[in-house]
């Protein structure tokens, strides 16, 4: 299983090669709810097993932050 920062990496880079603009640590953490949900509904299991965090500001998973611009390893 992934981790959330791999998938929060994989929405970085795929922002960046689309060159949108405005990829935000929010933005990064909504996509990453929104993907978990997703995977849930479709396969019951989680896409991730980092945790979901209800904040003041909405439902974010606590994840360690990175410089910009952050970076996928592939190997």
């Amino acid at each position: 299983m992934v981790r959330a920062i791999d998938v929060a990496d994989f929405f970085v880079i795929a922002a960046q090669e689309d060159h949108a603009d405005g990829m935000t640590n929010m933005k990064v953490n909504k996509l990453l709810y929104f993907a978990q949900a997703a995977s849930l509904r479709k396969s019951g299991k989680p896409l991730f097993d980092d945790p979901i965090e209800a904040w003041q500001l909405g439902r974010l998973s606590p994840m360690p932050t990175r410089p910009a611009p952050l970076a996928l390893v592939v190997s």
